[in-house]
């Protein structure tokens, strides 16, 4: 289990709770909490509970994930957040997946926390910002609105080293699914699970939502620069970021004759 963390004392501690408390054979699984220098006491937090440490190479989510990939041992890799909580079958859940020896991949829902005001309205609107499946899905491609989210995804570690682990080079915002269109284009199956679910503190303002959407936004924009060639996934953000423009535009002159 792999948490990519920086600064995150505040939520952290709820996370190490809930994975103490998995129901699942505690030799068979390794924490590994991946460190990005914090400053605000996230690694004092984590030495308190029995954990594996280790410090973030390089820069970046991506780089967070590949350090705690060469830092692990198992045969599957399981990543989650600093601001999540998972219920106690969430490892046995996931395990179970991987029975079907075709799977490489797997991605689970993600709900709001319980007693945040701001994630329950989320989950109860159209403005689902993690994903949410009602029921499993196979698929041999990425596909627009189909895919695993960051904290909460697993994959076959050898898969992982076979295709070349995660683009460094993309920092934030969409940086998880340049690997899940390349699992896809070198024809491994991922597979969109609703019973492996973990709880998310969604972001509880208004202001906070903007700058998590920014980001995403300008995530799109140096995935475009950064992967070469043709690619479904390259090809759906450069089409969703023109009809976003679009509809900006549209809003503005709609705004403009009504005066």
């Amino acid at each position: 289990i792999i948490i990519p963390v920086k600064n995150g004392a505040i939520t952290i501690r709820d996370l190490l709770e809930s994975l103490m408390k998995l129901e699942y054979d505690k030799k068979k699984y390794e924490v590994i909490v991946v460190d990005g220098y914090s400053t605000d006491g996230t690694r004092e937090l984590v030495l308190k509970y029995p954990v594996k440490l280790v410090m973030q190479e390089g820069d970046g989510l991506n780089a967070a994930r590949n350090t705690g990939i060469k830092n692990s041992r198992g045969r599957i890799v399981v990543f989650t957040d600093a601001d999540c909580v998972v219920p106690k079958d969430w490892i046995k859940n996931i395990v179970s997946c991987f029975n079907d020896n075709n799977i490489a991949c797997i991605g689970g829902s993600v709900k709001g926390l319980s007693g945040n005001f701001t994630s329950i309205y989320i989950d109860n609107t159209g403005l689902h910002i993690m994903p949410r499946y009602k029921r499993q899905k196979i698929l041999n491609l990425w596909r627009p609105f189909s895919y695993p989210a960051g904290c909460n995804m697993a994959f076959r570690r050898d898969v992982l080293i076979n295709i070349g682990l995660f683009n460094e080079a993309i920092k934030y915002g969409y940086d998880d699914l340049e690997l899940i269109e390349r699992l896809g284009l070198n024809g491994y199956k991922i597979r969109l699970e609703p019973n492996v679910v973990v709880f998310h503190q969604h972001r509880n303002s208004i202001t906070k939502l903007i700058k998590q959407t920014y980001r995403y936004g300008r995530g799109a924009g140096l995935l475009i620069r950064k992967v070469g060639g043709i690619r479904p996934l390259k090809t759906w953000l450069i089409l969703y970021l023109i009809g976003f423009i679009a509809a900006i535009v549209l809003l503005i002159c709609l705004l403009y004759t009504s005066d």
